[in-house]
């Protein structure tokens, strides 16, 4: 009998993957994600991937950002600056993707180590 934390996020958790994917590219601006994050709490999101915009790695992901990014950036900014922030400006680079195969346990590992629950593949 396998352990609960080894079964696939599709088996143990398929509604997640009929979420909402958000993603913008690297020149969106800050305005813009702000407003996708303003529907968030709704549909269970609380971040946006970056994707990249190259023509080779079309939707690759390249980078994240959360609700504290924003309001960190605009924080730091302050007024009228912040309206000219990039996503590429204010994301963490730091992606790892998890797959629909990937067992609970590597869910959990990432939530925990990044505590980023977003991005799922």
């Amino acid at each position: 009998m396998n352990h609960l934390s080894d079964i696939q996020i599709k088996d143990a958790a398929p509604h997640i993957l009929r979420r909402p994917f958000l993603f913008v590219e690297p020149n969106t601006r800050l305005l813009q994600i702000a407003t996708f994050l303003a529907i968030g709490p709704q549909i269970y999101v609380d971040g946006v991937i970056v994707i990249d915009d190259d023509k080779v790695q079309r939707g690759r992901s390249i980078g994240r950002i959360s609700s504290k990014h924003i309001i960190s950036s605009i924080l730091d900014s302050g007024y009228p600056d912040w309206f000219r922030t990039s996503a590429s400006q204010i994301m963490d680079g730091f992606v790892m993707p998890l797959e629909m195969d990937s067992p609970l346990k590597r869910a959990l590992e990432v939530f925990e180590n990044t505590r980023f629950a977003s991005g799922m593949h």
